[in-house]
């Protein structure tokens, strides 16, 4: 039985596409090689790599909050106490792929 308090899942949905979006977002870095510019630039543009992390982590947590908790109000409707696991796995898929795009994007700067 779930429950009926919903701000553990809320809050679950939240970090799961902040995190998952920052993670996304390195692999690409990682794929081509740039992670060693990366650690070079750690000591010099430190707020720099802290902003761009807060950001897209923040964008991956606005987009996968949206669509994860717009699906569990769809499931929620059709169904009683269905939990929490599509919402987070959505929110998840969707975070990571907004992460890849921007680390796409951040690999075309180097």
């Amino acid at each position: 039985m779930e429950s009926p308090n919903p701000m553990p899942g809320i809050r679950a949905v939240i970090w799961t596409g902040f995190l998952t979006s920052n993670v996304a977002a390195i692999i690409p870095l990682v794929a081509r090689g740039h992670w060693r510019d990366l650690i070079e630039l750690l000591p010099d543009e430190l707020p720099t790599l802290l902003g761009a992390v807060l950001g897209i982590g923040t964008l991956g947590m606005v987009i996968g909050t949206i669509i994860g908790l717009s699906l569990r109000l769809l499931v929620e409707s059709e169904a009683e106490n269905r939990g929490w696991g599509a919402p987070l796995i959505a929110a998840g898929i969707v975070s990571t792929l907004t992460g890849l795009a921007v680390g796409q994007g951040l690999t075309a700067l180097f």
